[in-house]
């Protein structure tokens, strides 16, 4: 009895952080959990919420994440969101700032913030740069 104890003990320790799915391919899961986030992109996503929604661990998605992007899932949608930002202002260079951040489930102040120390510029100076470089 002692030695089946151990053993079950030994197994259950070894999957504790590994649920169901995460047998699954990590290519699917990926694809599935950035279709997710770019069909919703006027909403932010915590890793517990993708963790509970695709039903995997965190190291799981950490793994995976870091093989495809060389990122953590945090900075991919911050990447993410920035690029899609920076597209939706070449593509209106008039959708104020706002705008752009709302769109991408941001408040205005936090999104400039975070575009500025990304970019190295404030969302408004990006949209000047590319006026000029566009000969608007």
């Amino acid at each position: 009895i002692r030695e089946m104890i151990c053993t079950y003990l030994e197994k259950a320790l070894k999957n504790r952080d590994h649920s169901p799915q995460e047998g699954k391919n990590a290519d699917q899961i990926f694809e599935q959990i950035c279709r997710h986030v770019l069909r919703n992109e006027d909403k932010y996503f915590s890793l517990n919420e993708i963790c509970y929604q695709f039903k995997v661990s965190q190291p799981f998605i950490r793994k995976i994440f870091r093989a495809k992007t060389g990122k953590s899932y945090n900075e991919w949608v911050l990447d993410t969101k920035i690029q899609r930002a920076k597209e939706l202002m070449q593509a209106n260079p008039k959708l104020l700032v706002k705008d752009v951040a709302a769109q991408l489930g941001y408040e205005q102040l936090y999104f400039s913030t975070v575009f500025n120390k990304h970019v190295g510029m404030s969302p408004s100076e990006y949209k000047v740069r590319q006026q000029e470089e566009d000969g608007v």
